[in-house]
């Protein structure tokens, strides 16, 4: 339709791009995705970005759920009001523990790129517990993601701000300025923001 637009700042490869680059630059080679949530596009889009800039990637992704509300939903039929948190938690940790390649070591510049905060910090959760070792420094491990949420910065993990500020300014000046956008598709960039 006329004068409509779309602004995107989390779907499709480019966040997987600018990850794999920021790991690219930083003399990365090898990564390892991990994804209890591949039945989703977006995972499957972060996979590609990554791939396509040029890293080479083993991937250990699950295709039986899309996002986190889908263990969030067992739990919610599965154990009390209170409970569900926790008991999601649990159940997404039984599935990472899946995927994680049984090796006590992993080579010194390989990393590990979760698909968001949530199973960045999980993982480093299990490595506090004795459940997984992960790569590079046990004081700073060699382990990025995605949402840049409050808890990577709790958890001081590297992870990729969508940029939502620039979203909602771009879409606003969009609205005042109609006659200026020709273009129908807006694609905000993010960063890594590093902790």
């Amino acid at each position: 339709k006329p004068h409509w637009a779309f602004f995107n700042s989390t779907f499709g490869e480019l966040p997987g791009i600018e990850v794999g680059k920021y790991l690219v630059n930083n003399d990365v080679n090898h990564v390892t995705f991990f994804s209890p949530y591949h039945n989703s596009s977006w995972s499957k889009d972060r996979l590609t970005g990554l791939q396509k800039a040029g890293l080479q990637v083993d991937s250990q992704v699950d295709v039986e759920f899309a996002s986190p509300w889908d263990y969030r939903q067992i739990a919610r039929a599965s154990v009390a009001k209170q409970s569900v948190e926790a008991y999601s938690r649990r159940l997404l940790k039984k599935k990472l523990k899946t995927l994680i390649p049984a090796r006590d070591e992993w080579a010194p510049d390989e990393w590990w790129v979760c698909v968001n905060d949530e199973v960045a910090g999980l993982f480093i959760e299990m490595a506090e517990d004795g459940e997984c070792t992960l790569p590079g420094d046990r004081n700073q491990p060699h382990i990025i993601a995605f949402d840049n949420s409050a808890e990577s910065y709790l958890l001081r993990i590297r992870s990729y701000d969508f940029n939502t500020d620039a979203l909602v300014e771009q879409m606003f000046y969009y609205l005042e300025n109609p006659e200026i956008g020709k273009n129908k598709i807006h694609h905000i960039l993010g960063n890594v923001v590093e902790k």
